[in-house]
C-alpha cells in the first residue's frame, strides 16, 4: 500500500524537499513530517521558519496528512465493501449497498490521490 501511494509522488514536482534530504524522509507508514516543505538545517534536522508565510507550507504538509489517512480510509472501505459483496449471498439491497459503498469508496481514493499529488506538487514548488 505504501508503494501504491508513493506511485502517484512520480507525477508530483520531481526531487525531494528539503526535509527530505536532510532528515531522510522522516516518514511514519506514509505520512510525511509536518516540516516536509520547510527549509532545515543540515546539521541537526531542525525546520527553520524564517517568515510568517512558512505558515502555509506547515499547513500544506498538514493538509497532505490528513488526505493521505483520508486515502487509507477508503482503501479499508474498498476491503470492507468487497467482504460485504462476498457476505450478500445475492440479497439485492445488500449487494447494491456493498457495491455503492466500493464505488464511492474508489471515488474517494481517486480524489485523495489526485489531491495529493496537486499538494505535493504545490508545496515542492513553493517550499
Amino acid at each position: 500500500m505504501i508503494n501504491f501511494l508513493n506511485i502517484f509522488n512520480f507525477f508530483a514536482a520531481s526531487g525531494e524537499t528539503p526535509a527530505e534530504v536532510a532528515c531522510q524522509k522522516g516518514s511514519f507508514f506514509a505520512f510525511p513530517t509536518w516540516y516536509k516543505y520547510l527549509e532545515v538545517d543540515t546539521n541537526y534536522c531542525n525546520p527553520k521558519i524564517d517568515n510568517i508565510n512558512d505558515i502555509w507550507l506547515i499547513m500544506l504538509a498538514i493538509v497532505e496528512i490528513l488526505i493521505r489517512l483520508g486515502v487509507i480510509l477508503a482503501i479499508i472501505f474498498i476491503i470492507y465493501g468487497g467482504v460485504s459483496l462476498i457476505m450478500a449471498r445475492g440479497i439485492p439491497e445488500k449487494v447494491n449497498s456493498a457495491r455503492d459503498m466500493i464505488i464511492d469508496a474508489i471515488t474517494g481514493l481517486v480524489i485523495g490521490l489526485v489531491a495529493i499529488t496537486l499538494i505535493s506538487f504545490l508545496g515542492k514548488s513553493f517550499g
